[in-house]
């Protein structure tokens, strides 16, 4: 008997922290979707986990610890009934959103609902409906079906492209003084009496990751040198591949 009570608690937790997590990630999902408008799907999912870890926190410790004094009074003190039971539930769901203020109060309130709705359902005689697997199924398969749509609604991302990866090349050396230009190509011109050449040259080395160099030489009659630096740019990030480093004679 216990175990099974302790199973109907966390199903419980489980179901009302999924649906909340489930509304309010395809709010954020939505929100987003102007500005981030490809692999929603994946948006959508990865909100939704951040949600219920969040969300989850509280549902299965304060949501619990509140039904479970609430069935323990039931069962040792005195009989409460189902509608009781629920708007117990909602006053103290409602209660601990008000430390969240605004929305937070009817959201902790809808949650409790939810909370004790389920509990009471799986409290019920067994009948041919499995109560227990369609409470655990039911939020897996919306979470499923929600992120499957989502992917389908999202439209193709486009190629990264080269161009793409020599000015965010650029924004990693986080430098604006030069004259490196913002394309495959390069700059020569004259810096305090030295010829100089700033180049910047790009390689596909896999499927949309790039090999980004920057090359600069300088000449004034016998002095002469070089440098170059390397950069490995894919669409989610980027690393240093190193070089060849010194200072331009201009400098000195």
């Amino acid at each position: 008997m216990q175990k099974n009570w302790i199973i109907r608690k966390l199903l419980a937790a489980f179901f009302s922290t999924s649906i909340v997590s489930i509304i309010l990630a395809y709010g954020f999902t939505l929100a987003e979707s102007k500005s981030l408008p490809h692999e929603l799907g994946s948006s959508f999912f990865g909100w939704f986990l951040v949600c219920f870890i969040y969300s989850g926190a509280v549902i299965f410790v304060y949501g619990g610890l509140v039904s479970t004094v609430l069935e323990l009074i039931h069962t040792k003190r005195t009989k409460i009934s189902p509608s009781l039971y629920l708007c117990l539930h909602v006053m103290f769901g409602l209660a601990f959103g008000l430390f969240t203020l605004g929305a937070g109060t009817f959201v902790g309130g809808g949650v409790a609902l939810i909370f004790g709705l389920i509990d009471l359902w799986l409290k019920q005689p067994k009948k041919k409906i499995p109560r227990k697997s369609v409470t655990l199924a039911t939020p897996i398969v919306l979470v499923a079906g929600i992120t499957l749509v989502f992917a389908m609604m999202s439209p193709d991302r486009p190629p990264f492209t080269k161009e793409e990866a020599i000015l965010a090349a650029h924004d990693a050396r986080s430098v604006d003084y030069d004259h490196f230009p913002t394309e495959e190509g390069a700059w020569t011109g004259e810096i305090n009496g030295y010829d100089v050449r700033q180049e910047v040259t790009v390689e596909e080395t896999e499927d949309e990751i790039y090999l980004v160099t920057f090359r600069e030489m300088w000449e004034k009659g016998e002095d002469e040198g070089s440098w170059h630096w390397s950069y490995e740019i894919r669409r989610d990030g980027m690393s240093s591949k190193g070089g060849h480093d010194a200072t331009p004679g201009y400098y000195k």
